[in-house]
């Protein structure tokens, strides 16, 4: 929530927002300077999890890679975040955080702050281009999910159980 949502609930004025804003913001850091890599994730309900739960601002776009080992372990979060209607970052930048990890799995994850679960024609044809280029280094790209505050979406695979 952003500070002026915050103001609008009754009996919470500027300085307890910004108390509530500080606390969030100091789990965030906390939670990012913990290691992800014991993390692990076997479905695409639990990404969304694993995404919601780290307290992302949603109010803007954001794009997550995460890199698994073959046992579907967390081994690498990497995350850009956006302005609130676009994110800019090129494939040859992320291909150059990827290919170090070898033999794994990368899915990617981003949302639209306006909470329409739709892919963008730009989102499929980067994502397709990211696949190609990926297996080149014997990575596999194995879902993009989109998500919302409440829900996602796959852009390829129709069960959303296991990967």
């Amino acid at each position: 929530m952003s500070f002026l949502d915050l103001i609008k609930i009754k009996g919470i004025g500027k300085v307890k927002a910004l108390e509530v804003m500080a606390i969030c913001e100091i789990s965030k850091r906390f939670n990012n300077s913990i290691k992800t890599t014991f993390v692990k994730i076997w479905n695409y309900e639990e990404i969304f999890k694993f995404i919601i739960n780290n307290n992302y601002n949603l109010e803007k776009e954001n794009f997550w890679i995460l890199i698994f080992d073959h046992k579907n372990k967390l081994i690498k979060e990497i995350h850009f975040e956006g302005k609130r209607d676009h994110i800019s970052f090129s494939e040859t930048e992320i291909l150059k955080l990827i290919i170090e990890f070898e033999n794994s799995k990368v899915v990617i994850v981003h949302n639209h702050p306006s909470n329409v679960l739709k892919f963008s024609s730009d989102d499929i044809k980067s994502t397709i281009v990211m696949k190609k280029q990926l297996v080149i280094f014997n990575i596999k790209l194995i879902e993009h999910v989109l998500i919302s505050k409440d829900d996602y979406i796959l852009l390829w695979n129709k069960n959303k159980r296991y990967f």
